[in-house]
């Protein structure tokens, strides 16, 4: 995962490098020591992971996440701040962040939180994967015939689902709208369980 760092204290980005490098979280981008320059270095870089200072001077955490997150949906933020005010903290959710760190930085908080914002994004692509291998227009052929259950397991194979929870009940599902002639437009997920 691609990390980048927005932070107007480099004692702070200095500590940060450290911990995504010493415990290998991933692939440092470089650092912004203000928001103007962040946004402009997160539309050039296009970061997986955002860590970012809520208070710092030209652009302000909260506007750079909502400014950078109607340009990258997917990408993910995580909020750092010595801010106590739990309606900023509130503000920055709103905004778009993930999660919050409170400053003095806890490496073991940062390693968790980053942890976390990873598995979501794998997540995520997972599901996307699995949306555009099913939409309408793509791979009819897997409606067509009892046969092709045996391409959607490869299909799962490949993508790293197969002996995930829940992989057989997808297999069920498709099996149970190949049988009524179905399409998945005509349920909600809810109806399936």
């Amino acid at each position: 995962m691609n990390i980048f760092i927005i932070e107007d204290d480099n004692s702070i980005i200095k500590i940060l490098e450290k911990i995504i490098i010493d415990r290998e979280l991933g692939r440092l981008l470089g650092c912004a020591n203000d928001g103007t320059n962040g946004l402009i270095e997160i539309q050039n870089l296009k970061p997986d992971i955002v860590l970012v200072d809520l208070l710092m001077p030209g652009k302000d955490g909260i506007t750079l996440v909502k400014e950078a997150k109607n340009m990258y949906p997917s990408m993910q933020f995580i909020m750092i701040s010595q801010v106590t005010s739990k309606d900023m903290i509130g503000k920055s959710y709103q905004s778009g962040i993930e999660y919050f760190i409170s400053k003095p930085i806890n490496a073991i908080e940062v390693e968790s939180v980053i942890h976390k914002v990873q598995d979501k994004l794998n997540m995520n692509r997972k599901l996307s994967q699995i949306q555009s291998l099913f939409s309408d227009g793509q791979n009819k052929d897997i409606q067509k015939s009892e046969n092709n259950i045996e391409e959607v397991k490869r299909v799962m194979q490949r993508i790293g689902i197969t002996g995930e929870n829940g992989s057989q009940d997808i297999i069920n599902i498709i099996k149970y709208l190949l049988n009524t002639n179905q399409d998945m437009s005509s349920f909600t997920v809810k109806e399936f369980m």
